[in-house]
């Protein structure tokens, strides 16, 4: 079970001027399953972004109230040590070197050299059979060209997240590129790595975000920074008419 505590208490975000986040306060802990949900260009990236210390470098970012992990605040956290806590997978998987084992391996070396060979290999192996790959990948040393399929990339990225054992991985859209026979194998891995994980899912899936145990909900009104306006269970988010902006979101298709 995690031990992991993100905490945003009246915690307001601004991008070159421009109010981004506003007054956002939750706490998220534990194992299972969070899905954060706003109409497109709200914020919802830049937040887990935020959390993840992973803000673009080119832009001037203005920071007011409390982001902690652990009770730390995050811009105190080394950002290798931050990714042994919290880890952001971006909605386009990318794959890198040539073999399977340049995505599974060396970033196991770089963020945890503690690791005997051994265990590098074991872990790897560990984190393709908890995403559902094994039946695609039986040799680390297999060309990454051969998992070219858009659902089999996105599961090596949650892989190679997975491997490196943080206890929150952050998914930016996981399932926005992928065709629907793709999309099952990908939500039962994200579901079973919530057994043991925080798992925080940024999405616009609304039948992913009904089988999260919370969604938190972003509304931006006149441009003045997304708010958090709703937090739940899926059901009392999603479906409760009095909150108008989640209620309309559900139903607008």
């Amino acid at each position: 079970m995690s031990q992991l505590s993100i905490s945003l208490r009246n915690y307001s975000l601004t991008a070159d001027s421009t109010d981004i986040l506003s007054d956002v306060s939750f706490e998220l802990n534990g194992s299972g399953t969070v899905a954060i949900l706003a109409r497109s260009g709200t914020g919802k990236s830049t937040l887990v972004k935020s959390i993840a210390r992973l803000l673009d470098d080119t832009t001037v970012w203005s920071e007011d109230g409390v982001l902690a992990v652990n009770g730390k605040p995050v811009s105190e956290w080394n950002r290798i040590a931050l990714r042994r806590k919290a880890m952001y997978v971006p909605q386009k998987s990318v794959v890198f070197g040539r073999t399977v084992a340049d995505n599974l391996i060396l970033p196991q070396k770089l963020v945890h050299p503690e690791r005997s060979d051994a265990e590098l290999v074991a872990r790897a192996h560990q984190a393709i059979e908890q995403t559902q790959l094994a039946d695609e990948i039986s040799d680390l040393d297999l060309p990454v060209s051969s998992v070219s399929a858009g659902g089999q990339q996105q599961r090596l990225a949650l892989a190679r997240a997975f491997v490196l054992d943080p206890d929150c991985l952050m998914l930016d859209e996981p399932t926005s590129a992928l065709d629907a026979l793709a999309i099952t194998p990908l939500e039962n891995c994200i579901l079973e790595m919530a057994r043991s994980k925080l798992i925080v899912i940024v999405t616009h899936d609304l039948i992913l975000a009904r089988k999260c145990d919370r969604v938190l909900f972003l509304h931006n009104k006149h441009d003045t920074g997304a708010r958090l306006v709703a937090d739940g269970t899926p059901e009392q988010v999603l479906f409760d008419p009095t909150l108008k902006e989640p209620f309309a979101f559900m139903h607008a298709r």
